[in-house]
This record gives structure tokens, sequence and C-alpha cells, in this order.
């Protein structure tokens, strides 16, 4: 008898269970809205993050989503150095929020050289040759970066390499422009 009666109270409760998950919870998902990650960085990130951040150009919106859910995103609060000068470097960083201060110390001597916004990339020299850092880069504000380093780019290699190739290729770009400035500048210091 007893096994009896908790057989029927077992189908009851399962009978009961099934009717809330085919009734109830569709009609409760349907008036909340969840938030979930994914939302939260597609808030982050813009609808279109490849015209706002040049590492991500050429990618879709859920492509970037994807290299940001794989890369290591660090905060920093006003003041507060992201890099140092004479560190030695295996990381970049591209700014997802917020602004930072690029300083250059020399014989004393330090000055503001740059300010970074959204999109900025910096520390890509460190990441790819393992030097030295050349500059303070400091939070100017509330300062929400993706770090990258090699075992970031390793994953995004092994498991997107679509991805990864058009990640490579805007580096390529932005080291390339970053040479090409370098250029400018130098002669027009040779010039005055």
């Amino acid at each position: 008898m007893p096994i009896q009666d908790f057989g029927k109270l077992s189908s009851v409760t399962m009978a009961t269970a099934l009717g809330a998950n085919l009734v109830l919870l569709p009609a409760l998902l349907a008036t909340f809205r969840i938030i979930t990650l994914w939302d939260l960085l597609g808030v982050r990130l813009g609808q279109d993050p490849a015209r706002t951040i040049r590492l991500f150009e050429g990618l879709r919106p859920s492509q970037a989503r994807v290299v940001v859910l794989m890369g290591d995103l660090k905060r920093y609060a006003p003041g507060q150095a992201v890099v140092r000068q004479g560190e030695r470097g295996d990381e970049m960083y591209v700014i997802i929020q917020g602004a930072a201060e690029v300083w250059l110390s020399a014989n004393g001597d330090r000055r503001q050289i740059a300010n970074l916004k959204r999109g900025d990339v910096f520390g890509e020299m460190g990441f790819v040759s393992g030097n030295e850092r050349t500059a303070d880069v400091v939070a100017e504000t509330d300062l929400e970066v993706l770090a990258v380093d090699e075992h970031f780019m390793q994953r995004i290699q092994r498991r997107y390499p679509r991805i990864a190739s058009k990640v490579l290729l805007n580096l390529s770009r932005i080291l390339s422009s970053r040479l090409q400035e370098a250029n400018l500048r130098f002669l027009a210091a040779l010039a005055s």
C-alpha cells in the first residue's frame, strides 16, 4: 500500500511539473526579460563594434562578442596604472569603455603624449615583441579594457581561425599605421 501511494504521488508530481513547464514557464519567460552576459557585452560593445573598435574591424557583432568572451576583461579606477614604463610586456589592451592617458618619462621630465578613448589599442608593441614598455598608460576615467595575450591568440586560432585571421590582420594594420605616424613625426623633426 505505501508503495502504491508513493507511485500515485510521484505521478501527480511529475504531471504537475510537466504542465507547469509547458504552460506556466513559457508565460513567465514571455513577461520577463532575462539579461545574459551576451546581452551585457552587446551593450558594452554597442551596435556596431567593427566601426568603433579598430581591432574588431570586419567582424560581425556576434564575432566581436566571441572575441571579448574569450579575452580577459579588466577594470581600472581613475588614476590607476594599466601599463608602466620599463616593465616587460606580453599583453596588449583594447579600450572597451572609458579613457586613458599616455605618459612618457625621460631625464626626469614627465609629459603626457596621448589620450586614448574607446576602441583604441595600446601595448601592441610589447605584445608582439615582448620588449619593455616605452610609456605609462594611466586610467583617466573608470576604464574597462580587453587584455589580449599569447594564450588568448592560441585559443582563438584553435577554435575560431577565421576570427583570428581578421584580428591579426587588424593588428598588423594598427602596427602599420603607428609606424607610419612615427615616420612622419621623424621626418617633421628632421625638417625643423
